[in-house]
């Protein structure tokens, strides 16, 4: 009778432990699963914003149909270090909100007396290839985040 007991004792005991990594294994399935299809991953995205070219600004600054608040909203800080994107030419410059670059630097600039983001070669104006491009598409994407933040 011992034995049988015995046995019984063991069975048991080994179904509590396969019981018990059968629910640990479940437990950290969901709580993978759990932490992948979370929210964070939507934080994680570089911000992007896509707009178009609406006109050149007297100073021959391209003038986007987006604004600081849409720029806020995509995740763009001042100081950040941006690509802007038109017909497959790529331009690397700072967003600020003034002409805070050297002469011919490229920048992005939301100004205050303007009514819209523009970006341009700091007081040279841009070069003819990006003139005259009303309507084009503009994609903004991060290059650093905060790389060129003003003290």
């Amino acid at each position: 009778m011992t034995t049988i007991q015995s046995k019984h004792s063991h069975h048991l005991a080994f179904m509590r432990s396969g019981w018990s990594s059968a629910l640990l294994l479940i437990l950290v399935g969901l709580l993978t699963l759990a932490t992948s299809c979370s929210d964070d991953d939507e934080g994680n995205k570089e911000p992007t914003i896509t707009g178009k070219i609406t006109s050149y600004n007297e100073f021959g600054a391209t003038m986007l149909d987006f604004t600081q608040a849409d720029m806020t909203e995509a995740g763009f800080t001042l100081g950040d270090v941006i690509s802007i994107t038109v017909d497959d030419k790529e331009l690397i410059m700072p967003y600020y909100d003034g002409y805070y670059t050297r002469n011919g630097e490229y920048l992005c600039v939301v100004y205050p007396t303007y009514p819209s983001i523009c970006f341009t070669a700091n007081n040279i104006g841009l070069p003819e290839e990006l003139t005259g491009l009303e309507g084009h598409t503009v994609v903004i994407k991060m290059v650093e985040k905060g790389g060129r933040r003003l003290q």
